[in-house]
C-alpha cells in the first residue's frame, strides 16, 4: 500500500490500527532532497513504562538492505519532524541510537515482541481444538 493510502487509513481508523499488537503512529518528516513534508505510518513502542513521552521506531524497512526513506529524511533533516499519536500531534527531537543504548532498546523491543508472539501462539492453539 502506498504511503498516501496508509495515511488515509490511519486518519480513518486511528487508534484501532495495529501491527503485531503495537500501536501505530503517523510520522512526519521533511524530504532530504525535496524539502517537502512527507508522512508515513510506522509501528512504534513506548521506551519503557517510565518514558511515556518517548517512542522507539525501528528503521528496518521490513528487513531490506537499505534504510527506509523516512530514516534518511530524519538523518539529513531532523528539524520539522513530528508524530501523531492518539489524535495528538507533537513536534519531536529524533535520535539514532548507537552502541549500548541501541542494544538495550533492541532487547526491550524483543521482550515485547516475545510476549505478543507467545500470546498469538497460545490463541492459535486454542483455535485448532
Amino acid at each position: 500500500m502506498s504511503s498516501v493510502g496508509q495515511v488515509w487509513f490511519f486518519r480513518l481508523l486511528g487508534r484501532r490500527m495495529r501491527i503485531q499488537g503495537r500501536q501505530l503512529l503517523l510520522l512526519t518528516t521533511v524530504g532530504a532532497k525535496t524539502g517537502k513534508r512527507r508522512q508515513t505510518v510506522v509501528a512504534s513502542f513506548p521506551d519503557g513504562p517510565e518514558s511515556a513521552d518517548r517512542w522507539l521506531i525501528v528503521a528496518s524497512a521490513a528487513g531490506a538492505a537499505t534504510h527506509p526513506a523516512w530514516y534518511v529524511n530524519l538523518a539529513r533533516r531532523p528539524d520539522g519532524a513530528a508524530i501523531e499519536v492518539d489524535g495528538h500531534r507533537f513536534a519531536v527531537d529524533c535520535d539514532s541510537l548507537h552502541g549500548g543504548e541501541r542494544d538495550r532498546a533492541w532487547k526491550r523491543r524483543l521482550r515485547k515482541m516475545r510476549v505478543h508472539f507467545v500470546m498469538a501462539d497460545s490463541q492459535h492453539r486454542r483455535n485448532r481444538r
